[in-house]
């Protein structure tokens, strides 16, 4: 059976190993691309460079993660998974909304924690830390959302930090930091 990747993320462990996490679910019509999105793929790839590891046949596919039956009292979609280690332990969020996460410790069996109280609604979040505060993004409709958090927890909302033309929707929002610069 063939399976459709989408929106992912990529991670590396202490022993150097990158790990990739995304939607996945079995090939279907274009017309219905989206049907399906309840598990995550996870596949990992020999420690290295990533540049040395985005090259086909380098991963190695791992049993898909988070299925319903694993996440009680969620609903069946997950989508969108970005993942940062806080702590010593890694913590995975995921949308749509409500903004869920789940927490690891080796980066193959995660536990659900819930919902991030306080987050925006949206879909598609990434978390980066700045400034001892964790930012959480998140697509809105015609937007993108801001959240901050010092505790990973209890998220207070900014608004929107991008607004999009009526009919436009942003697609998975990342920001990275570079030389003193947001982009």
């Amino acid at each position: 059976e063939d399976w459709v990747p989408n929106d992912h993320c990529f991670v590396r462990d202490e022993s150097g190993r990158w790990h990739v996490f995304g939607i996945t679910h079995p090939l279907t019509d274009v017309s219905n691309v989206h049907a399906g999105e309840s598990l995550l793929f996870h596949a990992v790839a020999l420690p290295g460079a990533l540049t040395e590891s985005v090259i086909e046949g380098t991963w190695q596919d791992l049993t898909k993660i988070l299925p319903p039956s694993e996440r009680p009292g969620e609903m069946p979609a997950i989508h969108a998974p970005w993942v940062l280690k806080r702590n010593g332990v890694f913590h995975m969020v995921y949308g749509p909304t409500p903004i869920r996460y789940a927490v690891s410790s080796d980066l193959s069996h995660w536990t659900p924690r819930g919902s991030l109280r306080g987050a925006p609604s949206g879909r598609d979040p990434q978390v980066f830390v700045w400034n001892d505060t964790y930012h959480l993004i998140v697509c809105g409709v015609h937007d993108v959302r801001l959240a901050t958090s010092r505790d990973f927890q209890t998220w207070t909302q900014h608004g929107s930090i991008l607004k999009m033309k009526e009919g436009i929707d942003p697609e998975s929002p990342s920001v990275v930091r570079h030389n003193g610069t947001f982009y």
